[in-house]
């Protein structure tokens, strides 16, 4: 599993919030200019039926990280993937929410990385020069376009800004696991 572009699923402890549909529709736009493969991170136990819910309706995998048998999902332990599972994924894209939970964890991610970070991403446009990320700024007043110079990009993309598109026809995406050894006890 190398995905192109890696979706960090915004999460209401078992529940997938409606911006993770939004993450969706902003990540398939970045893959009609990149073509890769698309993958959901999730976090959380091995039985939640919002997952499988996910995987049913977007057709896209679905990777879950657990770690010590936890069973909901998990901020910290989002935060603090270990180094090695990026290795493994190598995305070039990851894509989250413009939400506190997202702004919270997209820098320190992004440094992890070696990354650009791209906040408020509210269209994703190609030009002559290369891929573009519009986002506002001065309270609103200006839109600014953004090119990241770097190989890994992590995004947070405005609530509101890509219409979720419709259930797919085709078949259900896959569920994988990963669990993480117990390293975040000193979070509990």
């Amino acid at each position: 599993m190398n995905p192109e572009i890696l979706i960090i699923a915004e999460q209401i402890r078992d529940d997938i919030a409606l911006v993770t549909y939004e993450l969706i529709a902003a990540a398939k736009s970045l893959q009609k200019f990149t073509g890769g493969d698309i993958v959901i991170l999730m976090t959380g136990g091995k039985n939640a039926p919002a997952r499988r819910h996910l995987a049913d309706k977007t057709g896209l995998d679905i990777l879950t990280i657990t770690c010590d048998g936890q069973n909901t999902a998990n901020e910290i332990l989002l935060k603090n993937l270990p180094d090695a599972l990026f290795s493994r994924l190598r995305p070039t894209f990851v894509c989250m929410a413009h939400t506190c939970r997202g702004l919270d964890a997209a820098p320190a991610l992004a440094v992890k990385l070696n990354a650009a970070c791209v906040t408020g991403v509210e269209k994703i446009s190609f030009t002559e020069d290369g891929l573009c990320f519009t986002r506002a700024i001065f309270n609103d007043k200006i839109s600014a376009r953004v090119m990241a110079a770097t190989r890994t990009t992590v995004l947070t993309v405005a609530p509101g800004a890509f219409k979720p598109e419709p259930e797919t026809d085709g078949s259900a995406g896959k569920i994988s696991f990963s669990d993480l050894p117990p390293i975040f006890d000193a979070y509990e």
